[in-house]
């Protein structure tokens, strides 16, 4: 999953700094104030559905009731599809009370419209996703990904053109079309792999092995292998409420518990999902509105909330894929395990995880702190984005400890203590917003930021600790890491200033200094034990199943 992971990411940054070079901090900015309405929808309506449904499928993985997956998965369908079909209709009633009085932007109206065909489809996703998770089989939604990713560089780039020339309304449009274009191939691509899965569901049932087929005249074909006395007999056909009776019995869920279940999993996080999007919308849409009070020009103040929000957070998200990984697979890891009752292996997985997630956060801290300046530029030529970029760097460690940690009380089943929490560092955040950045601009911003990190996930390692006794290893979380971390930052100008000796490309200089510097510390890593490459194999099989 990483590894898909990673390439999907990588089509996401191209697509992201072609975007940006083409659009400007500008249309970047405009685009933005987009981006975490969309994300709200798409998030309240699904996160809580694909954990509910990898939740439940884990479970039934653990007890060994194949005959659920499939009735999971198809009620999950019709819920979140029907939810985004009356998401889409709100939105389609009121676009122009959004793009104005909320967003603040009578340019986004357009990007708005797009939505409300593409939505129903986009939030699909999010129960095959949730069924793919429970069964921790992760080569689907990895190739899901990067189908995604390369239907947004390909409608960019066709469009390319026409964006130069049509102004920052247009691009907005269009980058939000690209988007959703790119959740319904995601999709389409789940489906496909769920089809296949399903159409190769076998389920041992305790009378015998019985085959399911696909559907004839509306009719459920069921193919009887071999029954407890050894006879075979096929072409078994069950109509209506005979199959569901026939499944109860072979260990399947009849579909009004498991909508009951789903919904009593699905509903505490979503609606933690909502109210954290919701301040963070907010928080996002007040940006450039106080940096208006505080002196800026309107275009100043998009330009610098794009180049934060639209260059800076992503190049810090961009490692985030292994947390994300982590998160995705600790959900119904945990849950199989807490299950079985294994805690010791709840503890094992919650651990090891944190430790990634530290040294992972320590690194790159290091890096974006040492090249800021080489990395912007790097990456996004036409803008400046240094300065922010060497305040965001230590942010990292808490951005990802984040991720894993939402992971770890999700698979737990605190979404409550998640939700407080979480909420507590976005008031902070939105209190920076109105009271720092009027006087201390962005800076003021970044710093709270960071702190508010700290405070949520202090608070979620003490919520761990006091739910399953975990131990909190500081010394191998914290310590050995964040000492490699200082030897990084130490060496990272005395690389730029070697490898410039011999080259006088900056690409490349910049690359050979990163690049080095990441090897000194995994041969430092490895060195001091923080990392074993045996256990790290270990944790990863254990994982997978």
């Amino acid at each position: 999953m990483i590894g898909a992971g990673l390439i999907a990411r990588l089509l996401g940054f191209i697509y992201r700094i072609y975007l940006s070079n083409l659009i400007g901090a500008e249309g970047m900015g405009l685009h933005q104030l987009i981006v975490p309405v969309y994300t709200a929808v798409v998030l309240t309506i699904t996160s809580g559905v694909t954990i509910a449904v990898s939740k439940m499928i884990a479970e039934q993985k653990a007890k060994n009731n194949r005959a659920s997956y499939g009735r999971i998965t198809r009620s999950a369908l019709v819920i979140v599809t029907a939810a985004g079909v009356i998401v889409s209709a709100i939105i389609l009633f009121n676009a122009d009370l959004v793009s104005i009085r909320i967003l603040g932007d009578i340019r986004t109206r357009n990007s708005l419209l797009v939505l409300v065909p593409c939505l129903p489809a986009v939030v699909a996703a999010a129960a095959l996703k949730g069924y793919f998770y429970g069964l921790q089989e992760v080569v689907p939604t990895a190739y899901s990904q990067i189908a995604e990713q390369t239907v947004k560089i390909v409608i960019i780039f066709l469009l390319s053109k026409d964006i130069i020339g049509e102004g920052a309304e247009y691009a907005c449009t269009v980058a939000t079309f690209s988007a959703a274009a790119g959740e319904i191939i995601n999709l389409l691509v789940l489906y496909c792999a769920y089809r296949l899965k399903e159409r190769g569901f076998v389920l041992h049932a305790g009378l015998g092995r019985i085959d399911i087929g696909t559907r004839v005249n509306g009719r459920a074909k069921i193919h009887l292998r071999k029954t407890h006395n050894g006879a075979s007999r096929k072409g078994l056909t069950f109509k209506g409420a005979g199959v569901s009776a026939y499944m109860e019995a072979a260990g399947g869920t009849r579909k009004r518990n498991i909508v009951v279940e789903m919904l009593r999993c699905a509903v505490p996080v979503s609606a933690n999902r909502m109210i954290i999007s919701i301040l963070s919308a907010a928080e996002h849409i007040m940006i450039p509105v106080m940096l208006s009070l505080g002196g800026l020009d309107d275009k100043s103040s998009m330009e610098i909330f794009g180049r934060l929000t639209g260059m800076v957070l992503p190049l810090i998200l961009f490692p985030s894929l292994v947390t994300n990984s982590l998160a995705t697979t600790l959900v119904p890891a945990i849950s199989e395990s807490v299950s079985l009752k294994n805690y010791r292996a709840v503890n094992y997985r919650i651990s090891k995880s944190i430790q990634i997630t530290f040294v992972l956060g320590i690194v790159f801290t290091a890096l974006f702190f040492s090249y800021a300046d080489e990395i912007g530029e790097l990456v996004y030529r036409r803008e400046k984005i240094g300065d922010i970029l060497l305040m965001m760097s230590f942010s990292c460690v808490f951005v990802y400890l984040q991720q894993t940690l939402t992971g770890v009380l999700n698979g737990l089943g605190k979404q409550g203590v998640l939700l407080r929490n979480t909420i507590a560092g976005s008031l902070l955040r939105i209190g920076a917003v109105y009271f720092l950045i009027p006087i201390y601009g962005i800076r003021g911003y970044i710093l709270v930021f960071t702190a508010s990190l700290v405070i949520a996930e202090s608070l979620n390692l003490f919520a761990i600790n006091r739910i399953t006794g975990l131990v909190l290893d500081i010394r191998e979380w914290l310590l050995k890491p964040g000492l490699i971390g200082v030897i990084m930052v130490v060496i990272g100008r005395y690389l730029l200033y070697f490898y410039k000796i011999f080259f006088k490309e900056e690409t490349v200089v910049t690359l050979l200094a990163i690049v080095t510097n990441v090897l000194a510390a995994a041969f430092f890593m490895v060195l001091t034990g923080v990392l074993k490459p045996k256990e790290l194999i270990s944790f990863y099989s254990r994982k997978q199943g």
